[in-house]
Parts: C-alpha cells; structure tokens; sequence
C-alpha cells in the first residue's frame, strides 16, 4: 500500500502492552468482584484481594504517560492529530 508510506510504522513495545493488559484485566475484576461485598463484613482473602487490585488504575496511567511524555509535540502533524481527535 503506497498511501500508507507517508506515515512510518510505529515501534511497538510489546512489555508495555503486556502491563497495559493486566492492567486492564485487573480493573474490570475490580468492577466484577460483588462477592466480596453480599454481606456486610469483608472477609481478609476478599480485602487483599482489592487491595491488590486497587493498584491497577495507576499502573495503567503511568503506561499511557510514558508514551504520552515520549511523543514529539512539536510540528504540523501533531497538530493536525489533535484536530482529528
């Protein structure tokens, strides 16, 4: 496909999608773990278990800053990105 030469294939980390997708999978076990919370007291295995899991909303935030931090602001195509989105 010649229409897509103008933009450069990206380098894709694949330790970084790795994290990003435990990441993922711990917040939606977060959202889906109502067993823990049927009665009123939390039993210990049911506290650390989202103690455990808490930490994957800033796991997935810092992933998606290094790559923000990392992306060339500067120039014309950035700029026509940000009016795409």
């Amino acid at each position: 496909m010649k229409g897509v030469a103008c933009f450069p294939a990206k380098e894709r980390q694949i330790f970084f999608d790795f994290i990003r997708g435990v990441a993922i999978i711990m917040v939606v076990a977060i959202h889906t773990f109502g067993l823990c919370y049927t009665s009123e007291t939390l039993s210990l295995l049911g506290l650390l278990f989202r103690q455990v899991m808490n930490c994957a909303v800033p796991i997935f935030c810092t992933c998606s800053a290094y790559f923000l931090a990392k992306k060339d602001t500067s120039g014309k195509r950035y700029k026509n990105f940000l009016i795409r989105q």
